[in-house]
């Protein structure tokens, strides 16, 4: 035995056993159910239409319309329970892939001996199976898959590893072995025999209550067209009522099993990463282990700001040679605040932070799968396992050949743009050029100071009696007061979203200690007084910091008003023009969703939703400035708005599918687009005249 399997995994073992048990129980009984009425109907029904009608009908010639009519009603009879039989049989014959086609490229133990060695030692050590499978993608993450079908909850599968590429270029080769010691922990003898039989459960149980039903669709539908038929549709009418209210109970009850199963499972699958982090630990050592998970969220972090320059490349009609060889070189060249760099060598002992601001509120779920990093970095530390701290310096991207790397880039690096139009591989003098003029426009460090992206609230530039600030206020002071308004103003939006459900589905902490809903509506008025006064002080200080710039000798006042003004313009748009619009939009998708089947009477009602929905969408556009839009979006988006505002409240194409996406959709995200690009860049352009001058 490695580690001792702790009591807290044992209850969290049993309580999923159990509930896995009753769902099977649960799932048995609608299966019989559907083979019952299979059997019933095609036994009985057909047999007494064979024995009582069609056979004393034979060899009379005269009946044989009679017989063909009854044949039809036959058919009709038993298709509705066949319907309602194969819809509760359906999930036996679901099969889930965890993995699809070109989710990565599989790699062998000639191509890959290195790798493979050190798999074959760790799953001697840990006791358990070599991978049947081992991938590579462009991931920040090392995995196990399988494979999930209903036969899953009582055959186990054999497991499949996936092994990301960027995750190798920040690990050693022992670091690497801790993250895949922890994933074979997982399948070890004390963790969890029953892995497979979990997720397959769950798997069927999502299919079930997640997964829209054709055959429910399908009854729905018939169920709305019956109407249609009148007294000659009655018993059609009450057969489908039946099915309808069966199969609507039906996803009620399992819905709820679902999340009554989910709950434990989530529960312990953190038990099961407690123990893997164990396992992990007492092959490796605790130090390498906690720099190695430690490094896969920096890396995350990174790895995203590296795509991001990657996916801009893209815009701009090119693409890397290799996706992952520009990796360190990106980096380098970000501000300090986009990014940490971590060299391979280099072990961490806790998670790094990417800001100082001070939340106080932590939501957790309790359906969530993982606990946090740094739940697992004090469990971890606070375990007796041996703290071992000397490792190999060697890279664990050694361990792959350069050209699995190159052949995993060219599967996973796009071809073509978005207008269908060839990418072009950018060359290395090119890049250059390009990425320090991407830089300097898009980025910047800011170090000490978030208070343009912090301002939520305006004033009148135009004011007179604004205080004529000489001295930069820009300190250590006003930093600590903008962090901890931020803050208070994250923390106070979190707690306004917070309802009596929130408590049953998760932990909510604040300042360190559970919240429940007792204390929950004295710490909330708390919080709303403190927000308040922040906000009032955090007015003073935008005008101050505006003061300064404005009358500087080295500033250009009206560049400096226009800036501030359309700041404010971009806050104003995006705070309560945008949100407002989003409220009518989530309303119609909504009804345009659950449209069901079409008819006068609720066609006419959606043409009024929609009616009131475009006049919404009409309305902010009216209150946004479109010389503004003009300078990051193309002259046919501005054609578009100007169409809306002055055309479409005398189009309502409700059958246009293309028309509803693009008002309902493209036309408000676009616009959301818009807005936080404007923004950004004045953010960038005052942070910028800023530092000049302080």
């Amino acid at each position: 035995m490695l580690t001792d399997t702790t009591t807290s995994f044992y209850n969290a073992t049993s309580k999923i056993t159990f509930r896995i048990f009753v769902f099977a129980i649960w799932y048995i009984i609608q299966f019989i159910i559907g083979c019952a009425i299979l059997w019933y109907t095609y036994y009985h029904v057909i047999g007494f239409f064979i024995d009582r009608v069609i056979n004393p009908l034979e060899g009379q010639k005269d009946n044989y319309i009679v017989a063909i009519l009854i044949i039809v009603l036959s058919i009709l009879i038993v298709s509705l329970p066949t319907v309602l039989a194969f819809y509760l049989m359906q999930p036996v014959f679901r099969i889930k892939r965890n993995r699809q086609e070109g989710d990565g490229i599989e790699v062998s133990r000639s191509e890959c001996p290195n790798l493979f060695a050190m798999i074959d030692n760790l799953t001697k050590e840990i006791g358990t199976s070599f991978p049947k499978h081992v991938y590579i993608n462009e991931q920040v993450n090392a995995s196990v898959f399988y494979d999930v079908a209903f036969w899953n909850i009582f055959i186990p599968v054999k497991k499949n590893l996936i092994v990301g590429v960027p995750l190798l270029y920040s690990l050693t080769e022992d670091e690497l072995r801790a993250i895949l010691a922890h994933e074979f922990g997982h399948f070890s003898q004390r963790s969890m025999k029953f892995g497979s039989m979990v997720r397959a459960s769950c798997e069927i149980m999502s299919y079930m209550v997640e997964t829209p039903s054709y055959l429910a669709k399908t009854i729905h539908t018939w169920f709305e067209a019956s109407k249609a038929f009148g007294l000659y549709g009655l018993v059609l009418f009450v057969i489908l009522l039946v099915l309808v209210y069966i199969i609507d109970y039906s996803q009620k009850l399992n819905r709820w099993m679902y999340r009554w199963v989910c709950k434990a499972d989530a529960g312990l699958s953190r038990e099961m990463e407690f123990d893997a982090d164990r396992i992990s630990c007492s092959i490796v050592g605790t130090n390498i282990f906690v720099s190695a998970i430690c490094k896969v969220d920096a890396t995350s972090d990174n790895y995203k700001a590296y795509l991001r320059i990657a996916n801009s490349l893209i815009d701009n009609g090119y693409v890397f040679d290799n996706l992952f060889n520009h990796y360190d070189e990106v980096l380098e060249k970000l501000p300090s605040n986009c990014r940490t760099i971590i060299s391979t060598s280099e072990m961490l002992s806790e998670q790094i932070k990417n800001n100082d601001i001070p939340y106080g509120i932590i939501v957790e779920s309790l359906y969530d799968s993982h606990p946090s990093l740094t739940q697992r970095i004090n469990a971890v530390k606070n375990s007796n396992i041996l703290s071992e701290s000397q490792q190999s310096p060697r890279p664990a991207l050694s361990l792959i050949h350069a050209s699995l790397i190159q052949r995993l880039s060219d599967e996973v690096q796009p071809k073509t743009d978005s207008e269908n139009h060839i990418l072009q591989v950018i060359d290395q003098d090119s890049f250059n050029q390009w990425i320090d003029k991407e830089i300097s426009q898009n980025y910047y460090d800011n170090k000490h100071i978030a208070l343009f992206s912090a301002s939520w609230f305006t004033f009148n530039i135009d004011d007179e009696s604004l205080p004529v600030i000489e001295k930069s206020p820009i300190n250590e002071e006003q930093r600590n007061f903008l962090y901890d308004y931020i803050a208070t103003e994250s923390d106070f939006r979190s707690f306004k979203n917070i309802d009596g459900d929130t408590f049953e589905n998760y932990n909510v902490i604040y300042k360190g200690e559970q919240l429940t809903y007792k204390n929950y509506g004295l710490q909330l008025k708390k919080l709303e007084t403190k927000y308040h006064d922040l906000s009032k002080k955090m007015i003073e200080e935008e005008k101050m910091v505006y003061s300064f710039m404005f009358n500087h000798p080295d500033s250009d006042k009206e560049i400096i008003k226009a800036q501030w003004s359309r700041l404010f313009y971009c806050i104003y748009v995006n705070r309560y023009v945008l949100d407002k619009l989003e409220d009518s939009r989530i309303a119609i998708h909504y009804t345009l969703s659950n449209m069901g089947q079409p008819s006068e009477e609720r066609e006419g009602l959606i043409q009024l939703e929609l009616q009131t929905y475009l006049q919404t969408l009409q309305a902010s556009i009216k209150e946004m400035n479109i010389e503004a839009i003009g300078m990051v979006a193309n002259e046919n988006f501005i054609n578009l708005l100007k169409w809306i505002v002055n055309e479409a409240d005398r189009h309502y194409e409700l059958n246009n599918g293309e028309y509803l996406k693009q008002m309902v959709i493209d036309v408000p995200d676009y616009l959301r687009e818009v807005h936080n690009r404007l923004q950004y860049g004045e953010e960038l352009q005052l942070y910028r005249m800023l530092k000049a001058i302080d």
